[in-house]
Protein backbone atom coordinates (compact mmCIF):
# COMPACT_ATOMS: atom_id res chain seq x y z
CA UNK A 1 0.00 0.00 0.00
CA UNK A 2 1.34 3.02 -1.07
CA UNK A 3 1.75 6.11 1.97
CA UNK A 4 -0.61 8.08 -0.20
CA UNK A 5 -3.53 5.21 0.06
CA UNK A 6 -3.70 5.04 3.66
CA UNK A 7 -5.21 8.08 3.75
CA UNK A 8 -8.12 6.78 1.53
CA UNK A 9 -9.33 7.86 -1.83
CA UNK A 10 -7.83 9.67 -4.49
CA UNK A 11 -10.68 11.83 -3.74
CA UNK A 12 -12.56 13.10 -1.05
CA UNK A 13 -15.38 13.94 -2.73
CA UNK A 14 -15.57 11.50 -5.58
CA UNK A 15 -17.03 13.18 -9.12
CA UNK A 16 -16.75 16.30 -7.76
CA UNK A 17 -13.49 17.49 -9.40
CA UNK A 18 -10.57 20.05 -8.52
CA UNK A 19 -9.29 23.56 -9.20
CA UNK A 20 -6.23 21.60 -11.87
CA UNK A 21 -4.69 25.30 -11.83
CA UNK A 22 -4.79 25.84 -8.18
CA UNK A 23 -1.42 26.25 -6.28
CA UNK A 24 -1.89 25.41 -2.76
CA UNK A 25 2.12 24.40 -2.48
CA UNK A 26 4.47 27.30 -1.20
CA UNK A 27 5.51 30.25 -3.88
CA UNK A 28 8.07 29.54 -6.47
CA UNK A 29 11.19 30.94 -6.03
CA UNK A 30 11.28 33.34 -8.83
CA UNK A 31 7.72 34.86 -7.76
CA UNK A 32 8.20 35.10 -4.05
CA UNK A 33 11.82 36.89 -4.54
CA UNK A 34 9.41 39.47 -7.00
CA UNK A 35 6.98 39.67 -4.37
CA UNK A 36 9.71 40.54 -1.35
CA UNK A 37 11.58 42.94 -3.15
CA UNK A 38 8.86 44.49 -5.22
CA UNK A 39 5.58 44.06 -2.84
CA UNK A 40 4.26 47.49 -4.37
CA UNK A 41 2.95 45.82 -7.58
CA UNK A 42 1.12 42.79 -5.90
CA UNK A 43 -1.21 45.80 -4.47
CA UNK A 44 -4.79 44.98 -5.08
CA UNK A 45 -7.39 48.41 -5.03
CA UNK A 46 -9.49 47.00 -1.96
CA UNK A 47 -13.27 45.59 -3.17
CA UNK A 48 -16.58 44.58 -1.63
CA UNK A 49 -16.72 40.94 -1.81
CA UNK A 50 -20.29 40.69 -0.77
CA UNK A 51 -22.30 43.15 1.92
CA UNK A 52 -20.34 44.19 4.93
CA UNK A 53 -17.72 41.80 3.89
CA UNK A 54 -14.45 43.35 1.84
CA UNK A 55 -10.88 42.67 0.62
CA UNK A 56 -7.99 44.27 1.84
CA UNK A 57 -5.13 42.22 1.02
CA UNK A 58 -3.18 41.79 -1.77
CA UNK A 59 -2.31 39.45 -5.11
CA UNK A 60 -0.61 36.87 -2.69
CA UNK A 61 -2.27 37.22 0.48
CA UNK A 62 -5.67 37.40 1.80
CA UNK A 63 -6.80 39.43 4.28
CA UNK A 64 -10.54 40.63 4.97
CA UNK A 65 -12.48 43.19 6.97
CA UNK A 66 -15.97 42.98 8.50
CA UNK A 67 -18.07 46.13 9.48
CA UNK A 68 -19.84 44.86 12.34
CA UNK A 69 -21.53 47.85 13.15
CA UNK A 70 -20.39 47.53 16.17
CA UNK A 71 -16.14 48.39 15.08
CA UNK A 72 -14.33 47.05 12.48
CA UNK A 73 -12.98 43.22 12.46
CA UNK A 74 -9.98 42.02 10.55
CA UNK A 75 -9.19 38.32 9.65
CA UNK A 76 -5.15 38.27 8.69
CA UNK A 77 -2.87 40.84 8.91
CA UNK A 78 -0.50 39.93 5.86
CA UNK A 79 3.35 41.01 6.29
CA UNK A 80 5.09 43.60 8.07
CA UNK A 81 6.44 44.94 5.06
CA UNK A 82 2.84 45.57 3.61
CA UNK A 83 0.90 46.91 6.41
CA UNK A 84 0.82 50.45 4.77
CA UNK A 85 -1.24 48.97 1.87
CA UNK A 86 -3.06 47.38 3.96
CA UNK A 87 -4.14 50.01 6.04
CA UNK A 88 -4.45 52.33 2.92
CA UNK A 89 -6.97 49.70 1.65
CA UNK A 90 -8.99 50.41 4.78
CA UNK A 91 -8.95 53.80 4.12
CA UNK A 92 -9.71 53.40 0.82
CA UNK A 93 -12.85 51.84 1.55
CA UNK A 94 -13.62 54.49 3.79
CA UNK A 95 -13.39 53.18 6.75
CA UNK A 96 -10.46 54.15 9.94
CA UNK A 97 -8.16 52.10 10.54
CA UNK A 98 -8.59 53.10 13.90
CA UNK A 99 -11.63 51.81 14.35
CA UNK A 100 -10.84 48.01 13.93
CA UNK A 101 -11.55 46.21 17.46
CA UNK A 102 -11.16 42.69 16.51
CA UNK A 103 -8.43 40.81 14.94
CA UNK A 104 -8.58 37.25 14.32
CA UNK A 105 -5.59 35.09 12.92
CA UNK A 106 -5.94 31.49 10.98
CA UNK A 107 -2.55 30.76 12.15
CA UNK A 108 0.56 31.79 13.61
CA UNK A 109 3.29 32.23 10.05
CA UNK A 110 4.65 35.28 9.76
CA UNK A 111 2.49 36.37 6.36
CA UNK A 112 -0.78 36.31 8.24
CA UNK A 113 0.20 37.93 11.72
CA UNK A 114 2.68 40.38 10.97
CA UNK A 115 0.55 43.82 10.72
CA UNK A 116 -0.85 42.98 13.79
CA UNK A 117 0.94 44.68 16.39
CA UNK A 118 1.06 47.81 14.25
CA UNK A 119 -2.96 47.68 14.29
CA UNK A 120 -2.79 47.38 18.00
CA UNK A 121 -0.38 50.54 18.27
CA UNK A 122 -3.08 52.35 16.16
CA UNK A 123 -6.59 51.24 17.61
CA UNK A 124 -5.75 49.10 20.55
CA UNK A 125 -7.53 46.03 18.90
CA UNK A 126 -8.34 42.84 20.39
CA UNK A 127 -6.06 39.97 19.08
CA UNK A 128 -7.50 36.08 18.50
CA UNK A 129 -5.91 33.24 17.89
CA UNK A 130 -5.74 29.13 18.50
CA UNK A 131 -4.63 28.24 21.80
CA UNK A 132 -1.97 26.34 20.32
CA UNK A 133 -0.51 28.48 17.93
CA UNK A 134 -1.07 31.80 20.28
CA UNK A 135 1.00 29.62 22.77
CA UNK A 136 3.58 28.43 20.10
CA UNK A 137 4.01 31.93 19.40
CA UNK A 138 4.59 33.17 23.05
CA UNK A 139 6.86 30.17 23.50
CA UNK A 140 8.71 30.99 20.55
CA UNK A 141 9.78 34.90 21.97
CA UNK A 142 12.18 33.14 24.52
CA UNK A 143 12.94 29.49 22.78
CA UNK A 144 15.82 29.12 20.66
CA UNK A 145 15.73 29.57 17.02
CA UNK A 146 14.83 26.46 15.42
CA UNK A 147 12.63 25.21 12.44
CA UNK A 148 9.40 24.73 14.91
CA UNK A 149 9.04 28.46 14.94
CA UNK A 150 11.11 29.81 11.77
CA UNK A 151 7.66 30.19 9.85
CA UNK A 152 6.39 32.61 13.05
CA UNK A 153 9.25 35.38 12.30
CA UNK A 154 11.18 37.98 13.51
CA UNK A 155 10.27 39.00 17.32
CA UNK A 156 9.25 42.34 16.18
CA UNK A 157 6.11 41.02 14.99
CA UNK A 158 4.94 38.29 17.57
CA UNK A 159 2.57 39.26 20.35
CA UNK A 160 0.26 37.95 23.12
CA UNK A 161 -3.23 36.78 21.90
CA UNK A 162 -5.60 38.38 24.28
CA UNK A 163 -8.19 35.68 23.40
CA UNK A 164 -7.67 31.82 22.25
CA UNK A 165 -10.11 30.19 20.89
CA UNK A 166 -10.99 26.91 20.47
CA UNK A 167 -12.51 23.96 18.13
CA UNK A 168 -16.21 25.41 17.23
CA UNK A 169 -16.08 28.16 19.77
CA UNK A 170 -18.12 31.34 18.27
CA UNK A 171 -17.81 35.07 18.90
CA UNK A 172 -20.58 37.58 18.43
CA UNK A 173 -19.35 41.13 17.83
CA UNK A 174 -22.20 43.18 16.44
CA UNK A 175 -24.28 41.85 13.46
CA UNK A 176 -21.42 39.27 13.22
CA UNK A 177 -21.07 35.63 14.74
CA UNK A 178 -17.56 34.09 13.65
CA UNK A 179 -17.03 30.68 14.37
CA UNK A 180 -13.78 28.51 14.68
CA UNK A 181 -12.43 25.30 13.87
CA UNK A 182 -9.35 23.40 14.17
CA UNK A 183 -8.53 22.56 11.05
CA UNK A 184 -4.57 21.78 11.59
CA UNK A 185 -2.18 20.04 9.12
CA UNK A 186 -0.66 23.55 7.35
CA UNK A 187 0.34 24.78 11.24
CA UNK A 188 -0.51 22.36 14.62
CA UNK A 189 -2.98 25.13 15.47
CA UNK A 190 -4.69 26.55 12.19
CA UNK A 191 -7.71 27.90 12.23
CA UNK A 192 -10.92 28.03 10.16
CA UNK A 193 -13.54 30.77 10.08
CA UNK A 194 -17.09 30.84 9.07
CA UNK A 195 -19.45 33.86 9.85
CA UNK A 196 -22.39 35.23 8.70
CA UNK A 197 -22.26 38.25 5.83
CA UNK A 198 -25.32 40.55 4.87
CA UNK A 199 -25.66 40.82 1.53
CA UNK A 200 -26.44 44.01 -0.33
CA UNK A 201 -29.97 42.00 -1.23
CA UNK A 202 -31.03 41.79 2.61
CA UNK A 203 -29.70 38.20 2.32
CA UNK A 204 -27.41 36.61 5.09
CA UNK A 205 -24.84 34.53 3.58
CA UNK A 206 -22.25 32.37 5.36
CA UNK A 207 -18.50 33.12 4.39
CA UNK A 208 -15.82 30.63 5.39
CA UNK A 209 -11.79 31.03 5.00
CA UNK A 210 -10.25 27.67 5.48
CA UNK A 211 -6.81 28.94 7.24
CA UNK A 212 -5.05 26.21 5.86
CA UNK A 213 -5.02 24.46 2.95
CA UNK A 214 -1.31 24.92 1.80
CA UNK A 215 0.63 21.69 1.46
CA UNK A 216 4.36 22.41 1.91
CA UNK A 217 4.26 21.32 5.73
CA UNK A 218 3.23 17.75 4.61
CA UNK A 219 6.51 17.83 3.22
CA UNK A 220 9.12 14.54 4.98
CA UNK A 221 11.64 16.77 5.09
CA UNK A 222 9.39 19.81 7.17
CA UNK A 223 7.71 17.39 9.09
CA UNK A 224 11.04 16.09 10.10
CA UNK A 225 12.84 19.43 10.57
CA UNK A 226 9.35 20.44 12.91
CA UNK A 227 9.30 17.80 14.81
CA UNK A 228 5.31 17.71 13.74
CA UNK A 229 5.17 13.63 12.43
CA UNK A 230 1.39 14.12 12.62
CA UNK A 231 0.55 16.34 10.26
CA UNK A 232 -0.32 14.66 7.57
CA UNK A 233 -2.70 12.70 9.70
CA UNK A 234 -3.99 15.60 10.92
CA UNK A 235 -4.36 17.27 7.68
CA UNK A 236 -6.23 14.66 6.49
CA UNK A 237 -8.66 14.28 8.98
CA UNK A 238 -9.63 17.73 9.42
CA UNK A 239 -10.08 17.83 5.28
CA UNK A 240 -12.53 15.11 6.14
CA UNK A 241 -14.35 17.21 9.27
CA UNK A 242 -15.17 20.59 7.84
CA UNK A 243 -15.73 19.64 3.80
CA UNK A 244 -19.42 19.44 4.26
CA UNK A 245 -19.75 23.40 6.49
CA UNK A 246 -22.40 25.01 4.32
CA UNK A 247 -20.35 27.97 2.87
CA UNK A 248 -21.60 30.42 0.36
CA UNK A 249 -18.76 32.89 0.07
CA UNK A 250 -15.38 30.86 0.29
CA UNK A 251 -12.30 33.13 0.94
CA UNK A 252 -8.77 32.32 0.43
CA UNK A 253 -6.22 33.08 3.19
CA UNK A 254 -3.90 33.44 0.42
CA UNK A 255 -5.27 35.02 -3.02
CA UNK A 256 -4.37 32.50 -5.32
CA UNK A 257 -6.52 29.82 -3.13
CA UNK A 258 -10.08 31.09 -4.72
CA UNK A 259 -9.26 32.66 -7.49
CA UNK A 260 -10.23 35.83 -6.22
CA UNK A 261 -8.27 38.25 -8.49
CA UNK A 262 -10.27 36.20 -11.74
CA UNK A 263 -13.34 36.98 -9.52
CA UNK A 264 -13.00 40.25 -9.27
CA UNK A 265 -12.52 40.35 -13.31
CA UNK A 266 -15.83 38.76 -13.80
CA UNK A 267 -17.72 41.43 -11.55
CA UNK A 268 -15.96 44.45 -13.37
CA UNK A 269 -16.99 42.44 -16.77
CA UNK A 270 -20.34 42.00 -15.45
CA UNK A 271 -21.63 44.67 -12.84
CA UNK A 272 -25.27 43.75 -12.91
CA UNK A 273 -24.86 40.15 -12.77
CA UNK A 274 -24.49 37.66 -10.10
CA UNK A 275 -21.85 38.43 -7.74
CA UNK A 276 -19.56 35.58 -8.79
CA UNK A 277 -18.29 34.97 -4.66
CA UNK A 278 -20.96 33.62 -4.08
CA UNK A 279 -20.81 30.36 -4.96
CA UNK A 280 -21.99 27.46 -2.80
CA UNK A 281 -19.86 24.44 -4.52
CA UNK A 282 -16.62 26.07 -4.61
CA UNK A 283 -15.77 25.86 -0.32
CA UNK A 284 -16.10 21.81 -1.08
CA UNK A 285 -14.12 21.84 -4.47
CA UNK A 286 -10.93 23.48 -3.02
CA UNK A 287 -11.16 20.86 -0.23
CA UNK A 288 -11.28 18.40 -2.76
CA UNK A 289 -8.82 19.80 -4.83
CA UNK A 290 -6.21 20.06 -1.20
CA UNK A 291 -6.86 16.48 -0.54
CA UNK A 292 -6.07 15.29 -4.25
CA UNK A 293 -2.67 17.71 -4.52
CA UNK A 294 -1.72 16.51 -0.62
CA UNK A 295 -2.02 13.03 -2.41
CA UNK A 296 0.06 13.73 -5.39
CA UNK A 297 3.16 15.44 -3.42
CA UNK A 298 3.02 12.15 -1.23
CA UNK A 299 3.23 10.00 -4.30
CA UNK A 300 5.62 12.27 -5.75
CA UNK A 301 7.93 12.24 -2.47
CA UNK A 302 7.24 8.35 -2.43
CA UNK A 303 8.35 7.79 -6.28
CA UNK A 304 11.19 10.24 -6.16
CA UNK A 305 9.50 12.15 -9.18
CA UNK A 306 9.65 15.62 -6.24
CA UNK A 307 9.51 18.59 -8.96
CA UNK A 308 13.08 20.18 -8.83
CA UNK A 309 11.87 23.65 -8.42
CA UNK A 310 10.17 22.52 -4.97
CA UNK A 311 13.18 20.43 -4.00
CA UNK A 312 15.39 23.59 -4.16
CA UNK A 313 12.58 25.86 -2.19
CA UNK A 314 12.27 23.12 0.34
CA UNK A 315 16.08 23.07 0.55
CA UNK A 316 16.48 26.83 0.86
CA UNK A 317 13.74 27.32 3.47
CA UNK A 318 15.14 24.75 5.45
CA UNK A 319 18.74 26.04 4.91
CA UNK A 320 17.52 29.52 6.01
CA UNK A 321 16.07 28.42 9.43
CA UNK A 322 19.21 25.91 10.39
CA UNK A 323 18.19 22.85 9.65
CA UNK A 324 19.62 21.83 6.37
CA UNK A 325 20.98 18.46 5.45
Amino acid sequence: MSLASKYGDRELVKGLGIYKDMRLDAMPPEYRARFLSRPHEFFVDPFCVEGNLYFIGNREIGCYLIDSGDGLIVIDTGYEFTAGQLFNSIWMLGFDPRNIKHVFHTHNHNDHIAATNLIVKMSGARTYMSEVDGKAMVESMTAKPSMRYAAIGAPSIKFVPDVYTHDEESFTIGNTTITCYDTPGHSRGCQSFVFNVEGHDGKTYTAGIHGGLGILSLHKEFMEAEGYYSARDEFFAQLRKVVDLPVDIYLGSHTLQGNMMEKLEKRKADPNGPNPFIDPTEWKKMINTAWVQAMQLIDDEENGNTPEWQKKMYADILKQSGNSK
